[in-house]
């Protein structure tokens, strides 16, 4: 086992660098209003409407030369550089206290907390993790598909590529099909509609919900539908990380609480910020207005102290774990710090300087998640749907069956649905009397998803689902 101050040496160095890097790229990224369309007036552009129907049509794009292209790469290779002699130089100062605080928070938790937090160590290393589908397709597409988000990063602020094009890139190819994916496994799985005949035609509803909220009050009903989308996000995240707890029977009383306690804590620091940001979008504005502006500047240190407080808790149990030799759950960690690091680097960036900005948040914070979607409902499609002839299956199951044997049929009819879910008929329609409504039906399709996914994923409860992913009969 690694020597215990080396890797609590390790571990504080790991903690302020982040916090290092991170102090320093939040002001770095200070975003500058830019010209997104010349011809017309500021004010109107700041008051844009941010949605795929109503948008400010910017000019055309110049044609990027080589030079141009270098310079972008240059100027964030320089930002990268500056940011890694940053956290080396703060990470020196930080390093003794830090290692002096962690010390004393494990020591203090496992005299606090003693026999109620421990469990019966695994045979064999603390980092033998185990995995949901394979330690290789769990780093590929459950945790490594952050590098699809990083690449969106990428092409909005280094390739300068058109913000709607990115937007419809990720609708199409990575967005709509996952929606698609709920509905395979649920409307189209005889089974499903069996036993969950109630809970699948009372979802249908949302649709009717949608129009009315957005018939009553569009500006309330987006900030509505843009913050249950986030919250989705957030439950899909903690979703994932209990299937790697029951996996590794990582299921003990207080990590059950801390490790709730910093998804909801990570995921909340760079959201809370983000509506009090100066260029925060227009739907997220009436959250400054609940709040008085003598207040404002305070939410960023309190947030951040409670960030830092709950993952510092969280750290010192893992070294804890260590010392006792205990297993660690190695992919949660991965998990965790690659999702919430993501939602803290976004949270961060200049977004606003784009009229289709919180557009590109969306796309970029949800595209990590589509890959892991998908990914796991192949798994759970292939477990369930995969096996015996398909006309046994078909009988049983239905077309879902069908569309749980062919990877490119699955995807292929998943943009299909999706040309339908998004349809740029919309467009012509978003100066018309039922404008709102409309919007707020074809909302109706993600509430759906968002809805059904709280309720068919409860491998705690569901025999059928747990067969399907494999997980073993442990509650969790």
């Amino acid at each position: 086992m690694l020597n215990t101050k080396l890797t609590l040496s390790l571990a504080a160095a790991t903690v302020a660098g982040g916090l290092a890097a991170y102090k320093f790229l939040k002001p770095k990224f200070t975003p500058q209003p830019v010209a997104i369309a010349p011809d017309l007036p500021a004010e109107l552009i700041q008051a844009a409407p941010e949605t795929i129907y109503q948008r400010v049509k910017p000019t055309p794009a110049k044609q990027k030369t080589l030079a141009e292209l270098t310079a972008n790469l240059k100027s964030a290779t320089q930002t990268v550089k500056s940011a890694l002699k940053l956290t080396v130089v703060m990470g020196q100062g930080l390093l003794i206290s830090g290692t002096a605080a962690v010390i004393l928070a494990t020591k203090a938790l496992s005299t606090a907390t003693g026999n109620a937090i421990k469990t019966t160590p695994e045979s064999g290393s603390p980092f033998t993790p185990r995995w949901i589908i394979s330690r290789n397709d769990d780093l590929i597409y459950l945790i490594g598909s952050v590098g699809v988000s990083a690449a969106f990063i990428f092409a909005t602020f280094v390739l300068k590529i058109d913000p709607m094009l990115l937007w419809w890139l990720w609708a199409l190819v990575l967005d709509g099909p996952h929606v698609w994916g709920t509905a395979t496994r649920t409307y189209f799985d005889k089974v499903e509609i069996k036993n969950r005949s109630r809970l699948l035609l009372g979802s249908l509803s949302w649709f009717g919900i949608g129009a009315g909220l957005a018939a009553l009050n569009i500006d309330l009903f987006r900030a509505f539908a843009y913050s249950w989308a986030y919250y989705h996000l957030v439950k899909q995240h903690y979703g994932f990380m209990i299937l790697y707890k029951k996996k590794n029977n990582d299921l003990a009383k207080f990590d059950n609480f801390i490790d709730k306690a910093l998804v909801w804590v990570g995921f909340g620091f760079p959201f809370i910020n983000s509506l009090f940001k100066k260029d925060a979008p227009s739907v997220f504005k009436m959250a400054q207005q609940l709040v008085p502006v003598q207040f404002h500047g305070y939410v960023y240190p309190v947030t951040l102290a409670v960030f830092l407080g709950t993952l510092g808790v969280y750290v010192a149990r893992q070294f804890f774990k260590l010392t006792a030799s205990m297993p660690l759950d190695v992919p949660k960690h991965l998990l965790l710090a690659s999702s919430i690091g993501l939602h803290i680097a976004v949270g961060a960036l200049p977004y606003g300087q784009f009229a289709a900005g919180l557009l590109l948040i969306v796309a970029t914070l949800t595209a990590y998640h589509n890959v892991q979607y998908q990914r796991l409902m192949w798994f759970h499609n292939r477990n369930k749907y995969g096996k015996g002839e398909i006309k046994e299956t078909l009988e049983t199951f239905g077309l879902a069956a069908y569309f749980g044997r062919n990877f490119w049929v699955y995807l292929g009819s998943g943009i299909v649905f999706t040309l339908f879910y998004r349809p740029v008929l919309l467009r012509k329609m978003r100066g018309g009397r039922y404008a709102n409504m409309v919007e707020g039906f074809f909302w109706g399709f993600a509430f759906l998803h968002y809805y059904l996914d709280s309720k068919i994923w409860r491998v705690r409860s569901d025999k059928r689902l747990n067969q399907a992913l494999k997980m073993d009969s442990k509650a969790a």
